[in-house]
């Protein structure tokens, strides 16, 4: 129970919720919606769905990792060595047009078109393909685009890479893209 001026009042029930910005915001959201149970993110943050929803809670995941590695019956190297492998960007920065990068992304996603992918616009634009991620948002502490990618081959991050870049440069080719 929560005391306030009212009086005792039942705590509000939290929901699980995309969040909009910081620096979990493309890799967390990814972590609870694609693996559930046991994703690692590119820091080495884990997260586990079941049984809540989904955070990165240091002892928590370290408790409940432990508890998966006891009930395995094999080994925990072969237990670990079963997680999906992916290849992901390191974050990458572009100076965005006119110093303003709200107005651009805003922009991205208005035209930008994915065929048969997944669009999110919590925070930007985030683009779901079966085999991997991009996604373009703003920095809301520099004038930059914040731009991460996330596939399960360098192949698919090639494909993703490059179908990002052309919609990128088509709305402005002076974007001095290192991908």
């Amino acid at each position: 129970m929560h005391r306030s001026p009212a009086g005792p009042h039942p705590a509000p029930r939290r929901q699980p919720a995309d969040v909009e910005d910081g620096p979990f915001a493309d890799q967390g959201q990814d972590a609870r919606d694609r693996c559930g149970a046991g994703r690692r993110d590119e820091r080495g943050h884990f997260f586990f769905k079941e049984r809540w929803y989904g955070f990165d809670d240091g002892i928590y995941a370290a408790a409940r990792l432990l508890e998966i590695l006891a009930a395995s019956p094999r080994s925990p190297s072969e237990t670990l060595g079963a997680l999906p492998n992916g290849i992901s960007t390191p974050e990458i920065k572009v100076d965005a047009p006119d110093g303003d990068p709200h107005s651009f992304v805003e922009w991205f996603r208005d035209e930008a078109k994915f065929e048969g992918a997944r669009l999110s616009t919590i925070d930007g634009l985030r683009v779901d393909f079966p085999d991997g991620w991009g996604l373009v948002r703003a920095s809301n502490t520099t004038p930059v685009l914040v731009m991460r990618f996330d596939a399960d081959s360098p192949e698919a991050l090639a494909r993703i890479k490059a179908d990002f870049r052309t919609q990128l440069l088509a709305l402005r080719p002076d974007l001095a893209l290192p991908f």
